[in-house]
Order: C-alpha cells, then sequence, then structure tokens
C-alpha cells in the first residue's frame, strides 16, 4: 500500500493512504488524527468513519491540504433507526461543562442536570472533541498533594430527602491542563466497573469563574469532606478502614470548607451530615469495598460553588470505604487508678494509654475529658460503683495519631479512705466494662519497708508467679487481639516506675523486694509496667498501679 509521502505520526511512522480506493467505512481507532501513524490510515472524502463503542457515525467532508488530517462530521441517521439511550437523561440542548481557568490546574464541572440512570455505572473520563480517543483524555484528579492519580471520575450518588438512592448518579467536578475555549465540544464517557463503555454525551465548554463579581461579598462552600483517621493520605475519597473494627469506632467528623477558608466541622449524625451506604458495610472481610455518599444539608442561605455537587438543597461527595488489614496503632485502651489526695480531697484519678502495636505507653491524665452524658467522677463516694465515659482525642497524645476520638467506659469503686489502716481493700477498677473479670485492686497494696523508706514489696501474698499474675495482670486486662492470639501475652519482665525511677527485672523476681535511690511516701502509688522483652526491646502489655502503704 502506498504511504502518505511527506506525513509522519508522532511515533515516527508514516500512516497509509490510498486516494483512489473504493468508498469504505473506518473504525474511528483506524484512521489517522496527527497523532500516531503505526498501522493508521487516511481515509478519503464521503468516507464513513464508525465509533464502535458508542455506534456513531461520521462523514470524512474534508482532508487538510497540509496535514491530510479528516474533518469528520456526525451522521444524523432518521431517529426512528436509533436505540435510544435512556441511561443519560435527555434535553433538548447539549448539557453544559463549565470551565475555570483561575486556578491552576484548571476546573472542569459537569452540569449538575446530567443524571446517569445506572446502578452498573462506576466512573467517567472526558475527551477533548467528539470522539473516543485515548490521546484525547482530558479529565484529571490530583491529591491534597497534587499528584496526579488518574483520569478516571468516580461518579457519586445523588441524595435525596425522601429516599434512600442506589442508582441514580452524578458526576463530580475535576480538573483539566487543557486551555479549552468557550463553545468547544468535549466527550463524557460513562463507564461501568469492568471500564466497558455503557453511555457517552457530548457537551458544550462554558468557560465561567463560578461566582458574578456582583456576589463576591457571599460566602460559598467550596468542599465538604470526611476528617478521619481512617482516610488514605494519596488518595482522600478513600476510606481504609480495619478489619474487625466495630463501626462505632469510626466516628467521622463532617467538615465545610468555604471560599474564605473558614471551616465548620458537624459530626456525621443524621443532622447536617449522612454517610449513605453505611447499611451495606461488612468489616469482617479484608478486600470489602462499600461506596459511600457524603451528605450535607445546606442551611436557607447558604449556597456552593459550581464545582461542589449540589441539587440546592444537599451537597454530596463520593468515598470508598474498603475492609483493611488491622491498624493495630488505633487500637487503644486507657488505664485508669485512683490516686490518694487527703481526706478533705479523697481521690483523683491517673490514666495512662498503650495501643495493640505495643509499642508505646503514655501518661494521658491531663488530656481525659468525661463524655457530656457521663456521670462525675466523685472522689470521696465510698462504696458507690462510679460508671465513668471518658473520652480522649488520640491527636492531642502524639503526632502518630491523627483526629480519632477514644471513648471507654471504666468502672471505679472507692471502699475506704487509702490512711484507714483498718481498711486492706481501698479501691477496685474495672477498665473494661462490661466485663466477666474480677475487677482489678482488690487487696493489692505495695509495702513499704519500715526502716528503709526507700525498699518496697509488691508481693501481696501470692503463693506463685501464677497466682500473682492473676491478681495484678491478669486483672488489668490486657490488650490482645483474638484474630491472632488466643489471650494476653504472658510478660517476661516488669518495670517498676515511682517518680522518674524505674527498675527493670525478669517477671521471677516479682517476689523480692526492691530498692529505689529515692523514699517512697506513704499513700502514693507505684506503677507495675508488664513487658515482653524481644532482642532488641520490649513490648509493653499492660501497666498496674497500687497503692503503697
Amino acid at each position: 500500500m502506498p504511504d502518505a509521502i511527506g506525513i509522519v505520526g508522532t511515533d515516527g511512522y508514516t500512516p497509509v493512504y490510498q486516494p483512489d480506493a473504493r468508498w469504505t467505512t473506518w473504525s474511528i481507532h483506524e484512521i489517522y488524527q496527527g497523532q500516531v501513524g503505526q498501522n493508521k490510515f487516511i481515509p478519503k472524502v464521503n468516507d464513513y468513519v464508525v465509533e464502535p463503542e458508542s455506534a456513531a457515525y461520521y462523514k470524512v467532508t474534508n482532508l487538510s491540504s497540509i496535514t491530510l488530517i479528516p474533518e469528520l462530521t456526525p451522521i444524523n441517521f432518521n431517529q426512528s433507526t436509533l436505540v435510544i439511550d435512556n441511561l443519560i437523561s435527555s434535553t433538548d440542548d447539549n448539557y453544559r461543562c463549565y470551565f475555570d481557568k483561575s486556578v491552576t490546574p484548571f476546573t472542569l464541572s459537569v452540569d449538575s442536570l446530567l443524571k446517569i440512570y445506572s446502578s452498573t455505572s462506576s466512573f467517567a473520563r472526558i475527551y477533548k472533541g467528539q470522539f473516543i480517543d485515548p490521546t484525547k483524555i482530558i479529565s484529571r484528579r490530583y491529591d491534597n498533594s497534587n499528584n496526579f492519580i488518574g483520569s478516571d471520575i468516580p461518579l457519586q450518588l445523588v441524595a435525596f430527602n425522601t429516599h434512600d438512592n442506589y442508582a441514580i448518579k452524578s458526576v463530580p467536578a475535576c480538573n483539566t491542563t487543557e486551555d479549552l475555549m468557550d463553545g468547544e465540544v468535549v466527550t463524557i464517557v460513562i463507564y461501568d466497573s469492568s471500564s466497558r463503555i455503557i453511555s457517552k454525551r457530548t457537551l458544550l465548554i462554558e468557560e465561567t469563574t463560578f461566582i458574578a463579581q456582583a456576589f463576591n461579598e457571599q460566602k460559598y462552600i467550596t468542599q465538604i469532606f470526611i476528617k478521619s483517621p481512617f482516610i488514605n493520605v494519596s488518595n482522600p475519597s478513600e476510606i481504609t478502614y480495619p478489619v474487625n473494627l466495630p463501626l462505632v469506632s469510626f466516628n467521622p467528623i463532617g467538615v465545610v470548607q468555604y471560599n474564605d477558608g473558614s471551616q465548620i466541622e458537624y459530626p456525621v449524625d443524621g443532622d447536617k451530615f449522612r454517610l449513605y451506604g453505611l447499611d451495606q458495610f461488612i468489616s469482617s472481610i479484608i478486600g470489602h469495598k462499600v461506596p459511600l455518599v457524603l451528605s450535607y444539608r445546606l442551611d436557607a442561605n447558604e449556597s456552593a460553588l459550581a464545582t461542589v455537587t449540589t441539587d440546592n438543597s444537599f451537597a454530596t461527595r463520593p468515598y470508598n470505604l474498603t475492609v483493611s488489614n488491622p491498624n493495630t496503632s488505633y487500637n487503644v485502651k486507657l488505664f485508669i487508678y485512683p490516686v490518694w489526695v487527703d481526706n478533705v480531697n479523697g481521690y483523683i484519678y491517673k490514666a495512662y494509654l498503650l495501643n495493640l502495636d505495643r509499642n508505646i505507653i503514655f501518661e494521658v491524665t491531663s488530656l481525659l475529658t468525661l463524655a457530656s452524658n457521663s456521670a462525675t467522677f466523685n472522689p470521696l463516694a465510698y462504696g458507690v460503683t462510679q460508671r465513668l465515659l471518658f473520652t480522649i482525642d488520640l491527636a492531642n497524645v502524639s503526632g502518630i495519631y491523627n483526629h480519632f476520638m477514644h471513648v471507654q467506659t471504666v468502672d471505679i469503686i472507692l471502699r475506704a479512705p487509702a490512711t484507714e489502716s483498718s481498711s486492706t481493700n481501698i479501691w477496685e477498677v474495672s477498665n473494661q466494662v462490661p466485663t466477666s473479670v474480677p475487677y482489678y485492686g482488690t487487696n493489692l497494696r505495695a509495702i513499704r519497708n519500715n526502716t528503709v523508706h526507700n525498699k518496697v514489696t509488691i508481693e501481696n501474698n501470692a503463693t506463685n508467679l501464677t497466682d500473682w499474675l492473676n491478681k495484678l495482670y491478669y486483672s488489668t486486662q490486657p490488650l490482645f487481639n483474638p484474630m491472632t492470639e488466643e489471650g494476653p501475652i504472658a510478660p517476661s519482665h516488669i518495670e517498676l516506675k515511682y517518680g522518674v525511677e524505674n527498675i527493670i527485672v525478669p517477671i521471677e523476681e516479682y517476689n523480692n523486694e526492691f530498692m529505689f535511690n529515692n523514699s517512697l511516701a506513704l499513700y502514693t502509688n507505684l506503677d507495675i509496667i508488664f513487658l515482653r522483652q524481644y532482642p532488641n526491646s520490649y513490648l509493653k502489655l499492660s501497666v498496674a498501679s497500687i497503692c503503697i502503704r
């Protein structure tokens, strides 16, 4: 076959051109359009070109005299011969695609009237022109760090205030690097989850800066999003949720951001924010993926930019939640113990935080708050079970954590003042409620040497090591992973901590007398941290606290 002399594609190959060949019909993927030349053909004027994916036909009405790139004109067959596409809602005019180049990268916002009526539709791509050509894809998505993450635009369910929706979807805003002209034609193509084309529609570009000058003083919503430690850092529309973590631990916060930079946070509790799709969530299957839609109910005086998907009543944003391998650093537990003050003020409490990674222990007393629906702590209420609901934001504990509210119920029973020598049992605690394990603290004490005040014993009349561990270790109910462990890990060492001093010894030395550098004050607390030794470190398993008497 003769080649088009002097015409070279971007790949260095020359397309095939037969100006005297018979009239024929080409696939749009076969013809040369100024890009790749290898295995491409230049059609003749009046040849037909078909787009197989959409069954659209075009006529070659002209060839460039310089580049031989064909000019294609759509062929409008009689409507009775066409299958009407009901997947996308129809109007008598083309839909708009709003183009804003006042920001970088540029923004494309598909007409909010365009709805996709298909439960199998998954994502969209936007192409420049009327053809489905991989080299003409102009839709782009970026993460929060402005890194390119793909050209596919995940579709999002439309929120309704009257019923749950599982099939009607819309196309959220995306970005582009293409400089488009007002009135230019682009094509949006809808794909299912297997990347099969199920529909397409041409759109007209309308250049806009979204906010008219007269309304510049009004505050507009620029985006809504979820605040949660489970948000994927590289893809903020992805939620990775640890397997078997109760859904109550999700506790997401909804955030509304405005064009003046301000933000307002609300709980996702069904009032201002709702999260659709959680009813299909199964937390026990790794890899299980659920599409979610975050919905924000607009106030009567609120408006949103065109980049925000809204029907003027609700703003929405799509998310995908995937069940992942456990993130044990967020599986944490509080260990809370009473501390004696004096006969007038009774007791206060102190708290430690450990996690299932067993690599941290934090003293977090000052960071604890009682939940609004919790009883208050009474430091002089003896013989009464005080059930308290504590909350702590892990982001305030350490920089290793994102915003995450840990909530834990604790029972504290004050039995007697620490100074009451006739009482052997002064308090009991359960840091896990409800529980079948006996409460920690019953008849426990650290005994200070009567003459040498920097020496102490913690044996507590245990008959052997097993008995001692049951009293001081297992009754604290250490964290363990029920998927991989039958119960709490047996400790190999203990660390005795008093003030800034600490002593680490093998667990078998529990019945020794321990000597600190400084004197131990009566009625203060001695902390015992239970450790498991590994070649280069200790795992922190649990912490107990006992009163020195």
